[in-house]
């Protein structure tokens, strides 16, 4: 039905000889302001993964998500420019966030909710927080080196044999530095002398 009307109106708009060349006609039905929520949440999902790399969480909540349904959705346009507003207005003040915060550990996590509305009829802008875990809550590194249950028995707990020094720096030199003319340590040979 619907189909056969969209027919008639193009038959009006355009020549036979063009209508003959279409193959079928498609319609495209306006997306939903849930539907575009949808498309948020799948565009978000890979800054929360690029955070996640440094064990960080991204929380949004619904007065952001309808911000960037605001700005992002024009019924003209579609979603497309969705894609910038997210841009707008999460990834550039996240940046501006990770690069001052100085309470941004692994395993903190940063909410984002929708800041005051300006009086001078500017965009809004998001307020960003970051929730640090508790102080007993953070990881321990793995590596080389790392101290923890996994360290061997009969070493300093970094995995190296106990009294091996380990590359731990002395507080002291065990040798005098290279300086020309200096005399060798007296546990240390000298350079072969000629007689």
């Amino acid at each position: 039905d619907m189909k056969n009307r969209i027919m008639g109106e193009l038959k009006k708009l355009f020549r036979p000889e063009f209508l003959n060349r279409i193959d079928e006609v498609i319609v495209f039905h306006k997306l939903t302001r849930d539907e575009i929520k949808e498309i948020v949440e799948l565009l978000l999902r890979r800054i929360r993964e690029s955070m996640a790399e440094r064990e960080l969480s991204l929380n949004l909540s619904e007065d952001a998500k309808d911000l960037l349904v605001e700005k992002g959705w024009d019924p003209t346009m579609g979603a497309r420019p969705l894609r910038r507003a997210i841009q707008r207005y999460i990834e550039d003040p996240l940046a501006d966030e990770v690069l001052r915060a100085e309470n941004m550990r692994p395993g903190s996590t940063v909410e984002i909710d929708r800041g005051e509305e300006p009086a001078d009829g500017e965009d809004p802008e998001v307020k960003i927080s970051i929730t640090a875990p508790p102080a007993g809550k953070t990881r321990e590194p793995v590596g080389v080196g790392a101290k923890g249950e996994a360290a061997e028995e009969g070493s300093d707990g970094r995995g190296l044999p106990e009294g091996s020094g380990g590359g731990d720096l002395p507080d002291e030199p065990e040798v005098l530095p290279d300086v020309p003319d200096a005399p060798p340590a007296d546990d240390e040979p000298g350079p072969p002398t000629e007689s």
